[in-house]
């Protein structure tokens, strides 16, 4: 391993079989440079997004959201919060597929939709709560060889350490399930909504174009419907586990030496200017060349 600038650690790894295994990235942290596809410009995507607290009307939305609730450790609670988060949306009427720049521009504009109602919530929850809270990224729909047609789509894992629950801001859908160990029992029947949802992994798609990998596993690599290069998701049939576990294992074989990059225990994409990062929850080498 050989430590570089800015949190920065690069690991030399020889020909082999290596498995690495990725979580969502997590509200509340990284906020100077988060990247929130806001609309479909790429342009759009080089600004940082705003977490301008603040600002007198998320103050103001934030008293509205939280007035009189004080554990968040249970299924009503989380409930309460994610009913309350529909009722001040529709009250602002945060439903344009505009471009927004900040939590205040959501929340005086009404500019946003999937990707801005969960980083609403997701910031005010990580801000608010002891919660984790996770942004997941992917398409409303199963991915199969092609992407058919560009719906990205933004949704959320929460959990309070005995339970983990999937929302989808933009829908209204909220799954819980109780975790017991490595089990998860659904405690409704809002799951099959999430079963429809596939997450993106863009922490796999950085890894096979910066280290040339040809041969990998866990991941499937799938033709975008603009037809540009190639997109990452994970397989259809692990995709409601993993949204659960906030787990994803990549494995991946390379017939040389190559370098992986890590940022401060995650693997970082995006731009100079706006990135996502990815926590690395393990790293092993599975096979020697």
């Amino acid at each position: 391993m050989e430590r570089s600038e800015a949190g920065y650690e690069r690991y030399r790894l020889d020909s082999g079989v290596y498995q690495i295994n990725f979580g969502f990235r997590n509200f509340g942290e990284n906020e100077a440079d988060w990247f929130s596809r806001a609309s479909d410009s790429e342009s759009d995507w080089q600004t940082p997004f705003k977490f301008d607290y603040d600002h007198p009307a998320v103050s103001q939305f934030e008293k509205l959201l939280f007035d009189g609730l004080q554990d968040f450790n249970n299924p009503e609670a989380i409930k309460v919060l994610t009913e309350r988060l529909g009722k001040l949306i529709k009250s602002l009427d945060v439903n344009d597929p505009e471009f927004n720049n900040s939590l205040s521009d959501i929340v005086t504009s009404g500019n946003g939709m999937c990707d801005a109602k969960s980083v609403l919530f997701g910031s005010m929850l990580a801000r608010n709560t002891n919660l984790e809270i996770q942004a997941i990224t992917g398409q409303y729909g199963q991915v199969q060889d092609k992407v058919t047609y560009p719906f990205s789509h933004q949704w959320m894992r929460i959990t309070d350490g005995n339970n983990v629950y999937l929302f989808d801001p933009m829908y209204e859908k909220l799954a819980v399930f109780e975790q017991d160990g490595e089990a998860f029992y659904a405690m409704d029947e809002q799951d099959s909504h999430f079963t429809n949802l596939t997450p993106a992994c863009y922490p796999a798609g950085k890894l096979i174009t910066q280290m040339g990998i040809q041969r990998w596993g866990g991941v499937r690599v799938v033709e975008p419907y603009d037809n540009g290069g190639g997109e990452v998701y994970v397989d259809n049939e692990e995709s409601l586990p993993i949204q659960l576990t906030n787990n994803t294992a990549f494995s991946f074989e390379i017939e040389k030496e190559k370098e992986l990059e890590i940022y401060n225990g995650a693997v970082k994409t995006g731009t100079s200017d706006t990135s996502l990062y990815f926590p690395v929850k393990g790293f092993q080498q599975i096979k020697t060349e």
